[in-house]
């Protein structure tokens, strides 16, 4: 029997080169954070999610949104 777990992570908007200021002022807006987050920040909590720590945790939306889904 294969024992796959499949967890869903739900990332909002992060730091990019590419995004004006007025861009970014808007985001910060719509987070309950003071700013934007990072890929590590996400890469954080999927290596979490695929590590023996997250053993007995099964098939998750794990929020990595600054507070979007929370506002």
């Amino acid at each position: 029997m294969r024992k796959d777990i499949i967890h869903d992570i739900c990332d909002g908007q992060f730091k990019r080169d590419v995004i004006s200021r007025c861009v970014v002022q808007h985001f910060l807006s719509q987070i309950a954070l003071p700013n934007l987050g990072t890929a590590k920040e996400v890469a954080t909590a999927v290596l979490f999610l695929a590590s023996d720590k997250a053993g007995h945790i099964t098939g998750i939306e794990l929020p990595v949104d600054g507070g979007v889904t929370a506002k």
